[in-house]
């Protein structure tokens, strides 16, 4: 162990936002970046998100026998209400995909099929967004 140099070091300790592995120093500018919107979200003046992926998603549909696609370039997500998270927990361990869903306006399966076709990098950005709307109220002090 004398010859690990200190950039070879994984510390597993330090995954807390803020803090610089082997140092005293909290950063609060980075740990005030966790509940910042990702890039591609954008907020609008009604405090609705245009999301934009990064990755356009094409999903085919076929009824009485003709067939037609759609690409999916961006999603206009709604803060939520409380029958969107009496569904969204109704929904178990994809709690947060629901709500996703509900903030989207989508239901059922074709947000099922869109979300499983996402990139993960959009997936995990429109999961972001959805948890925004639930965290985001307003905050004693700010």
């Amino acid at each position: 162990m004398a010859d690990t140099k200190p950039e070879d070091l994984v510390d597993l300790d330090a995954g807390d936002a803020g803090v610089t592995p082997g140092s005293d120093l909290v950063d609060l500018d980075a740990a005030e970046e966790e509940g910042k919107l990702p890039p591609q979200a954008k907020l609008q003046e009604d405090g609705s998100i245009l999301f934009t992926l990064r990755h356009p998603v094409t999903i085919r549909y076929r009824k009485g026998g003709s067939e037609r696609s759609e690409t999916i370039e961006t999603l206009h997500m709604r803060r939520l209400q409380g029958k969107d998270m009496r569904r969204a927990t109704q929904a178990g361990g994809a709690a947060t995909i629901a709500a996703a869903a509900a903030s989207a306006g989508w239901e059922g399966p074709k947000f099922d099929i869109l979300f499983d076709r996402m990139d993960a990098d959009d997936a995990m950005a429109v999961l972001e967004v959805a948890a925004h709307f639930i965290s985001s109220g307003r905050r004693i002090g700010r």
